[in-house]
């Protein structure tokens, strides 16, 4: 019921607030003009990036802007409980919740390097279709000082190990500590330089 939803939904932000890591998604799509990708959303907590900008959803025409569009696209109620991200200009976790989340700071647009937070009542798997994002096969990451949730726009092939990421330009010696989700147990991993 609606306590079970907020122990967890109050659990999981004390979690990552407690947490004083830069948290980094990779994302696995080679930048192209056209590129279609297939995002497997677990059943819990899934670390989400998109990498593309989303025209099509299962083949279907469908923009997704921001992250109201991307809850309607995993099928809205009947298949997320929220979906979370965080705002680093304001050092705030954002909740989207539903339709009542409409509009608000929580039903932000998605941007090349948003990191997302999901917590699925169901598993869903879609076909996105797009543009892949980045400019000329590069691509760029907002890290601020304290907390990041951020996905890795492109694949990268100096990227084979999450703990590359500590040797790239901004993130060496600046970064002390990545936390992964592994999705094969579904348990949060730190990775440290």
């Amino acid at each position: 019921g609606i306590q079970t939803y907020w122990s967890i939904h109050s659990l999981l932000l004390q979690y990552l607030f407690l947490t004083a890591f830069v948290l980094l998604l990779l994302g696995n799509l080679a930048a192209e003009a056209q590129a279609t990708f297939d995002l497997s959303v677990p059943t819990g907590i899934g670390f989400i990036h998109i990498p593309l900008k989303v025209t099509q959803v299962n083949s279907q025409p469908m923009a997704i802007d921001t992250i109201g569009d991307f809850y309607d696209a995993l099928g809205g109620a009947a298949n997320v409980s929220f979906i979370t991200t965080y705002d680093t200009s304001v050092g705030v976790w954002r909740s989207y919740l539903g339709d009542q989340s409409n509009g608000t700071a929580a039903d932000r647009t998605i941007t090349d390097d948003l990191g997302i937070i999901t917590v699925m009542k169901n598993a869903v798997t879609l076909t996105f279709g797009g543009n892949a994002l980045g400019t000329n096969g590069t691509s760029a990451m907002m890290l601020n000082r304290g907390t990041n949730l951020v996905g890795v726009p492109l694949d990268d092939q100096r990227l084979t190990r999450v703990s590359d990421l500590f040797a790239l330009q901004g993130i060496q010696g600046n970064a002390t500590a990545i936390i992964v989700l592994d999705p094969n147990d579904g348990i949060f991993k730190v990775v440290a330089q």
